[in-house]
C-alpha cells in the first residue's frame, strides 16, 4: 500500500509549484525514513530529500529550510550511514555556515535552535572520521559562533558537542602499562 499509493502521491505533492505544499511533505518523508523497512521507499525518500536540499527555492524559503533542518535532525539516527555521512551532516554544516551569515535575527534564532537539536542528534551517531573532521566539527564551530552572538544559553551545549566530536576524531591513545601489570605478567610467565 505505501509503495503503490502513498509514496507516489507524496512525491507529486513534493513537486508542487506552491512552496508551502512542498514544505508540508518534508516531515512525512522524515516519518517514512524512520518507520519504513522497504528499501524502495527508503531510496525514493532519500532521493526526494536530496531534491529539497538542492532546490534553491526551497533553501531560500525560511519555513522550508527550518523544516528541513528539523526533519534531518529527527531522521539522522534512523537513516543509512551513507545518507548521514554524505548528505545530512554536510547539509547541517552548510546550514550552520549560512545561519552565521544571516542578518535577520528571528530567522537566525529559529535556525540556531533547530541546528542545536539536529547536531545534538548527529554528534552521537556513528559517523566516519572524515565526516567528523570535514563536516561535523566545522558545522559545530559555525553554530558555536551563532550561539555566542545570539543564543548564549546554548553555548555550553555546543561546546560539549565540539568536545565529543574532537574526541572521536583523534586517533586512539596507546594503553600504557603500569609497572605492576608488567611485574604480574613476568611472574605468571615464570610459573
Amino acid at each position: 500500500m505505501t509503495t503503490n499509493r502513498i509514496v507516489p502521491a507524496l512525491i507529486t505533492l513534493a513537486n508542487d509549484p506552491e512552496i508551502s505544499v512542498k514544505t508540508a511533505t518534508i516531515p512525512v518523508f522524515g516519518i517514512l525514513v524512520i518507520n519504513s523497512t522497504n528499501k524502495e521507499v527508503e531510496d525514493k525518500t532519500y532521493f526526494q530529500l536530496q531534491n529539497f536540499l538542492s532546490d534553491p527555492v526551497a533553501r531560500d524559503n525560511h519555513p522550508t529550510l527550518l523544516q528541513l533542518v528539523v526533519t534531518l535532525g529527527q531522521i539522522v539516527a534512523h537513516c543509512d550511514s551513507w545518507f548521514r555521512d554524505e548528505v545530512i551532516v554536510p547539509q547541517l554544516a552548510a546550514t550552520a555556515a549560512f545561519t552565521q551569515q544571516l542578518t535577520n535575527q528571528t530567522r537566525r534564532l529559529d535556525l540556531a535552535v533547530a541546528l542545536v537539536d539536529a547536531f545534538s542528534n548527529s554528534v552521537y551517531c556513528s559517523l566516519s572520521k572524515s565526516t567528523i573532521i570535514t563536516a561535523l566539527l566545522p558545522g559545530l564551530k559555525h553554530l558555536e559562533q551563532v550561539c555566542m552572538q545570539s543564543l548564549p544559553e546554548h553555548v555550553e551545549t555546543v561546546l560539549s558537542m565540539i568536545k565529543e566530536a574532537e574526541s572521536r576524531s583523534e586517533p586512539p591513545k596507546p594503553i600504557e602499562r603500569s609497572s605492576s601489570s608488567l611485574t604480574l605478567s613476568m611472574a605468571t610467565s615464570n610459573v
